[in-house]
C-alpha cells in the first residue's frame, strides 16, 4: 500500500503532495506547487469535500504482487485484489475512527477517476488510487 498526502491547510506543513515514507514514519514532500483545484474533476459526481477539506490522503496499490502471489488459487489472481480493497476498507476505517476522535470530519471516496487522480497524487507507474480520504474541519 502507498499512501500520498494533498496538504492545503495545516499548521506546520507546507501545502502540497506528500509521500508518506513508512520506514521512517516520515513524510516526503513531491511537490509543493499550490494544492488549490488539484482535485477538480477527480471526483465521480458532487464531491466538494475534495476540494474542501484540509486533507486528502490517497492509497495507491500495486495490484501485480497480490494478484501474482495468489494466482494459483481459484478465482485466478482476483483473491489478490480482494485483499488490496479489503486492506484499503480497514485503512478507512481506522482513520475515520481517529479523525472522530480527534473531532475532525472525514469522508471516504471510492467514486472518482482512477487516471486523474494517479495524476493528483503523483503515483508512480504501476501504482493505481484504491480510496481517498477526506479530513477537515466538520460542519456541525
Amino acid at each position: 500500500m502507498h499512501i500520498h498526502v494533498l496538504v492545503r491547510r495545516v499548521s506546520e506543513l507546507k501545502h502540497g503532495v506528500y509521500e508518506y515514507e513508512w520506514n521512517t514514519h516520515s513524510l516526503k514532500l513531491l511537490d509543493d506547487k499550490s494544492p488549490e483545484g488539484n482535485l477538480t474533476g477527480v471526483g465521480i459526481g458532487e464531491q466538494p469535500w475534495l476540494e474542501e477539506s484540509a486533507v486528502v490522503i490517497a492509497l495507491g496499490a500495486n495490484f501485480d504482487g497480490p494478484v501474482k502471489y495468489f494466482e494459483s488459487q481459484l478465482p485466478r489472481g482476483e483473491r489478490g485484489v480482494r485483499y488490496v480493497f479489503m486492506e484499503s476498507g480497514a485503512a478507512a476505517q481506522n482513520a475515520h475512527l481517529q479523525a472522530t476522535a480527534l473531532g475532525l470530519g472525514f469522508v471516504l471516496v471510492a467514486g472518482f477517476d482512477d487516471a486523474k487522480a494517479k495524476n493528483a497524487f503523483q503515483f508512480a507507474p504501476g501504482f493505481e488510487p484504491t480510496a481517498l480520504f477526506c479530513i477537515g474541519q466538520r460542519d456541525d
